[in-house]
């Protein structure tokens, strides 16, 4: 079972969320998601730093669990923005079956 610190809620709606934060969440991301989301293929976004130090255990995490995934790495410095290239990149997940997006 995840070891869930604190839970935070963005109450935005309809696209409402809920941020987890707590120890290990990225090695147990797959099972937390696959309960939440069963079925979803699911998006990453991320830079060259993190990707270095987090990926492969989130990759792992998600293999484990069963997930379909795929990602996108960024330039270190280079956060996505809003606008043109973040709609691109969303309709490219879209168009490659990602129903969500880890960022």
């Amino acid at each position: 079972m995840a070891d869930i610190a604190h839970k935070v809620h963005v109450a935005l709606g309809e696209r409402a969320y809920d941020i987890l934060i707590g120890d290990r969440l990225i090695d147990e991301a797959g099972t937390i998601l696959a309960e939440r989301f069963a079925g979803r293929r699911f998006g990453i976004i991320t830079d060259e730093n993190v990707a270095k130090a987090q990926l492969p255990r989130l990759i792992a995490s998600l293999d484990a669990a069963g997930l379909g995934h795929s990602e996108i790495v960024l330039p270190a410095g280079k956060a996505p923005r809003v606008g043109r290239g973040c709609r691109r990149r969303s309709r490219a997940y879209w168009r490659h079956g990602s129903n969500a997006a880890i960022w």
